[in-house]
């Protein structure tokens, strides 16, 4: 059974997501629930974010653990990340989505999260971590639209788009090539 998709706009790990997190949880399937947060986009504080997606799934009961995949080169070690092969939840935490997108890109990470997904697992991820999932990225510093992960394919995540003007958001919501 195919795996699902969590893409969560911000602000994970705190006081009123557990009912969120909790669902989250439950759709897995998993008995127990194997949480692992990937803290690749919080670049200035990688460690706090994975003690905090740790600390916050633990108290929820599941087994949580951390993954700090932090660059390329760990993205790409699959002795390093094999533990990613047992999760039935992924979370990839907020943070730079530059940083994520350019780390996991190509990556063999990249190839286990498509496997996890395809035996059942839920792939995650906030803000930034849910940011680099879809097919394309609003990255206006690199001249608007940049391809991103494809996970799912012809969906773009704009988290924190709602200060957006309403012009803008007409001009970017569609990724089919149509009305663009």
């Amino acid at each position: 059974m195919p795996g699902g998709i969590v893409l969560a706009g911000g602000e994970e790990f705190r006081t009123g997501c557990e009912e969120m997190d909790t669902a989250i949880m439950d759709a897995t399937g998993a008995e127990p629930v194997r949480v692992l947060i990937i803290p690749t986009a919080a670049v200035t504080g990688p460690q706090k974010a994975a003690s905090d997606g740790v600390r916050h799934f633990s108290r929820l009961g599941a087994r949580a653990s951390e993954l700090m995949v932090l660059d390329g080169s760990q993205a790409n070690d699959e002795d390093f990340i094999k533990v990613a092969s047992e999760a039935s939840l992924i979370y990839f935490t907020g943070g730079s989505p530059d940083h994520l997108l350019a780390t996991l890109k190509g990556s063999k990470l990249l190839e286990r999260l498509q496997e996890a997904l395809t035996r059942g697992a839920v792939v995650g991820g906030s803000s930034a971590g849910a940011m680099v999932m879809g097919s394309a990225i609003r990255r206006p510093s690199s001249g608007g639209w940049v391809e991103s992960l494809g996970i799912p394919q012809g969906v773009a995540v704009l988290p924190h788009g709602y200060g957006c003007r309403r012009t803008a958001q007409d001009r970017t919501t569609r990724l089919d090539g149509a009305g663009n």
